[in-house]
């Protein structure tokens, strides 16, 4: 069993063809552990969504790999990501 709670390695996030198109996020690598709470901070547009949205498997990695307690985001289905958002502007 992996020491991490979530582990990101090398990601990227292009939108539009990957290494042509709107580069989100960049070169991300970052391990959290059991218990930890990190805040992502930043101006508007540099990836702060795009990379929460990726954890949370409702957008793919361009390059790299997510890993919640040690297994592939995108090999989990839904139920089994042990990951939720809550949305600044919801609405029913």
């Amino acid at each position: 069993m992996s020491a991490s709670a979530l582990t990101i390695s090398g990601v990227d996030k292009f939108y539009g063809p990957i290494d042509r198109g709107v580069h989100a996020v960049k070169s991300l690598t970052m391990e959290i552990g059991k218990g930890e709470i990190v805040a992502l901070l930043g101006s508007s547009g540099c990836g702060k969504t795009s990379t929460l949205r990726m954890i949370a498997g409702f957008e793919e990695v361009s390059r790299g790999a997510i890993a919640v307690a040690g297994r592939q985001v995108h090999t989990l289905p839904p139920v089994k990501r042990n990951v939720a958002m809550a949305f600044e502007g919801y609405s029913l």
